[in-house]
């Protein structure tokens, strides 16, 4: 038997990439994202 003081943690980090909005529609948060970049180095929004 185990020793219940003795036991394991298991812990997994895991990343989910959604590329193609199956689980999320990102759209708008991309495009947000490129605009606030765009507009920090000098170009016109998209």
């Amino acid at each position: 038997m185990q020793n219940p003081k003795k036991r394991l943690i298991y812990s997994k980090k895991i990343f989910i990439f959604d590329l193609d909005g199956t689980l999320v529609d990102a759209y708008r948060a991309i495009e947000d994202s490129l605009n606030y970049t765009r507009k920090k180095l000098g170009y016109p929004k998209v």
